[in-house]
């Protein structure tokens, strides 16, 4: 009876020693302190990780000026250095600078390479007519970097070269600013052009 009494007199004294404990974080996980040999504590913290994950940014909408990539045939861009693919992709003919990423649809004197639907040739436009060229490739062929400058330097004009849309014509071209692409594919509409980094 009596060992009763006095649990239930020091029950208060222990019920506020528990809570401190809790408030103090000691049943939390969150920090515990430990002795270990002489007398050098060892913290251990643990850390929650969160992930979040966001959704993709919207396309920016163009001016109407740029040259628009096809939905059937996606264009990729790299600048890992020289020799690699900066762009490749489908154009709209017309008259394009192809050293913007993508290529973009300029006025006749900003273009390296423009398409006439009148006469049905493609040119080197006005700004790449002292450093640009251009050279026909094996028709349906998929030309290196290296063959597609070999060829412009055996072979390069300047001149207009016919295009006949449909056919699997290859044309190299050299750009204003000494870059090498090749364009193929014309449909009457679209080109595929391909452009290395410089």
């Amino acid at each position: 009876m009596r060992r009763r009494q006095r649990f239930w007199e020091n029950l208060p004294a222990l019920l506020g020693v528990l809570a401190a404990l809790i408030g103090a974080g000691f049943f939390g996980g969150c920090q515990v302190q430990q002795q270990v040999g002489a007398k050098d504590p060892v913290t251990v913290t643990t850390t929650q990780f969160v992930t979040v994950t966001a959704p993709a940014a919207p396309a920016a909408s163009g001016n109407g000026n740029q040259a628009s990539p096809s939905a059937d045939a996606p264009s990729t861009a790299s600048t890992s250095g020289a020799g690699s693919v900066q762009w490749t992709g489908k154009v709209r003919l017309g008259d394009v600078d192809l050293d913007t990423v993508p290529p973009s649809q300029v006025a006749y004197m900003d273009s390296d390479v423009g398409y006439n639907g009148m006469s049905r040739t493609l040119g080197i436009g006005p700004r790449a007519a002292e450093t640009g060229s251009l050279a026909v490739a094996s028709a349906g062929s998929r030309p290196t970097q290296q063959e597609c400058a070999t060829l412009l330097t055996t072979q390069g004009t300047t001149r207009n070269l016919q295009v006949t849309p449909g056919e699997s014509e290859v044309f190299c071209v050299r750009t204003d600013r000494g870059r090498t692409a090749f364009v193929d594919g014309f449909d009457g509409q679209f080109v595929t052009v391909t452009v290395w980094a410089k």
